[in-house]
């Protein structure tokens, strides 16, 4: 067998990283699970998941991890081996792996039948490139798109995976209630008994609202019966849509600790990305264009998430997360601008709501006759439930000075916050003055639009469909 040291030495950069996703409770999972790492002869490798089936050197992943790889490395939890792609299945974005030595473990089952919508499932997979196998939580949905197309939320979407080639658009998907992480291609998709229902393949990763689905392990008799191989598989680079992970791509694993929270960074993304998968696609692009935000393509986020709770927030990428008491804070450069984040547990949603804005008066330095009064174009008139449980709530203010002449402007704040579970994640975006530009700001710096956008994008990872639209709100500007 092949020696482990490619392998320790990404553990050794890892090992220390909070955990993601939670251990997994069904040891013959665990024990057949493998970690993938893909090297290519031209772009960065890639890490994805793989688990025995069949026999001891057979193991089902994902195309679009192993397409045009130069050489493919697998570690399970007794040993480490080479591996060759034997066969595929194109429209289903399927690979049967040959390993060169078996592996010590007992091959995993396809379950008998799909089970009903919201039974507990387990994801299996290395989630940010961990070493060890962790597991999400996960769910099938009840009304869902139950196609690869079903998930296509933009025409560049669907460009990539038509370019691609697999999965087909038209391919039966399961529609998953769980937020399975970059890094979990290939890996099962088990039920109680560790009987395998599907193998997790891909998703609106790039966003914070997760949609993700698996293909059905019926198609696997369908790849044991294939002819296909690689030379037919044809695509390039899988697109972000598609789970296996870039181990270059960027620095995940970064970690903000609040008290028994701990958010770790998962990933870095696009605001193109966060606006068509975020609550509000609409609402956000409006927000653009009333702030006239230019070259909007350039902003970046840093995506990060308490696995213990869900709660998911993101910041402007490479800014970096301070923590003062139990408040997560952001500044600009130019002291014009921040961000505060708190995550702490409620009872009455609305009092919580109330007791989040307080840090307008008793935190933020107030002149004499100053006075914050809401901004109903940037407010809801009432929270926004999704059927999970999770309730959405924004408001926004901007500060007058009165006094001599007319009123002043010293001050303006955008507030997100997102309850689930009876605990409330909240954000703020605060700009005092008037020469914070919205949309200009060094690469790390915090400009005004940043700050904005970020906020917006609060979440908690186990969100589901809206029961409530977003209230429409008179017009009233700033």
């Amino acid at each position: 067998m092949k020696s482990a040291r490619t392998v320790l030495s990404l553990a050794a950069g890892l090992s220390a990283m909070p955990a993601i996703g939670h251990a997994l409770d069904l040891p013959g999972v665990q024990h057949a699970t493998g970690l993938l790492r893909v090297d290519y002869a031209s772009s960065d490798p890639r890490s994805a998941a793989c688990f025995l089936y069949s026999n001891q050197r057979t193991a089902v992943t994902c195309l679009h991890a192993v397409a045009n790889a130069a050489h493919v490395t697998v570690t399970f939890d007794s040993g480490v081996t080479n591996a060759t792609v034997k066969t595929i299945l194109k429209r289903y974005d399927l690979a049967l792996l040959e390993l060169a030595a078996p592996i010590s473990a007992t091959p995993l089952d396809p379950a008998a039948s799909i089970p009903d919508s919201h039974a507990h499932l387990e994801a299996v997979g290395f989630p940010a490139n961990l070493v060890n196998a962790t597991s999400q939580r996960a769910s099938l949905r009840a009304i869902g798109p139950n196609t690869v197309e079903g998930f296509v939320t933009s025409p560049e979407m669907r460009q990539q995976l038509e370019n691609q080639g697999y999965p087909a658009l038209d391919a039966d998907v399961l529609d998953l209630e769980s937020h399975v992480e970059p890094g979990m291609s290939g890996g099962p998709l088990v039920d109680k008994n560790g009987m395998v229902v599907g193998i997790c393949d891909g998703g609106l990763e790039n966003g914070t609202t997760e949609l993700t689905w698996a293909i059905g392990a019926n198609r696997i008799s369908d790849l044991l019966a294939s002819h296909e191989n690689l030379r037919t598989a044809g695509g390039g680079d899988a697109p972000p849509v598609l789970f296996s992970s870039k181990l270059t791509a960027q620095a995940a694993g970064e970690a903000v600790v609040v008290g028994k929270h701990t958010f770790v960074k998962i990933r870095t993304l696009a605001l193109e990305d966060l606006i068509n998968s975020s609550h509000e696609p609409l609402g956000l692009s409006r927000l653009a264009t009333d702030f006239a935000v230019t070259h909007p393509e350039t902003f970046q986020f840093d995506l990060y998430r308490d696995e213990s709770s869900g709660a998911t927030f993101v910041v402007p990428s490479g800014a970096r997360p301070q923590v003062e008491g139990n408040t997560i804070t952001l500044h600009g450069a130019n002291g014009l601008v921040g961000i505060r984040i708190t995550l702490t547990d409620y009872n009455s949603y609305s009092e919580a709501i109330q007791q989040g804005t307080q840090f307008l008066y008793n935190d933020l330095p107030m002149a004499p006759y100053e006075r914050w009064f809401p901004n109903n174009r940037w407010s809801y008139l009432q929270p926004v439930n999704y059927r999970s449980g999770l309730t959405i709530q924004r408001e926004a203010f901007y500060r007058l000075r009165s006094g001599y002449g007319r009123p002043v402007q010293t001050a303006l704040s955008f507030l997100t916050f997102a309850g689930y579970n009876h605990l409330l994640l909240s954000a703020a975006a605060i700009r005092v003055g008037l020469t914070a530009d919205f949309a200009t700001g060094t690469p790390v710096d915090i400009s005004w639009g940043k700050a904005v956008f970020a906020i917006e994008m609060l979440t908690f990872a186990e969100q589901g469909e809206v029961t409530q639209a977003p209230p429409q709100e008179p017009d009233s500007g700033f």
